[in-house]
């Protein structure tokens, strides 16, 4: 497996086990390929109150995306704008 193709497979959520299993290789091989070309996860926070007001409690999730966030062609913002639009786009 060549460095990215794994990044990619990483970016759309395939776990080192799920890749491991895919490719005919170890979950601890596909560990330690993605250590050696140092693809590690980012952390994003996750605003939950929209700010709108201070949150007292943060979310953070972990990502391997590596920020080209395109959906069919056009580019997307964060999740939490992902949402809004959905939700404007319904009329709500």
């Amino acid at each position: 497996m060549n460095s990215e193709l794994l990044a990619k497979a990483k970016s759309l959520g395939f776990s080192d086990r799920q890749i491991g299993h895919l490719t005919g290789t170890t979950e601890d091989e596909i560990r330690a390929l993605r250590k050696k070309i140092g693809l590690v996860p980012s952390y994003r926070l996750v605003d939950t109150c929209a700010a709108e007001f201070e949150a007292y409690t943060p979310y953070y999730y972990s990502t391997y995306d590596r920020g080209d966030d395109e959906v069919n062609g056009n580019t997307a913002t964060r999740t939490g704008a992902r949402s809004e639009n959905k939700w404007k786009r319904n009329g709500a």
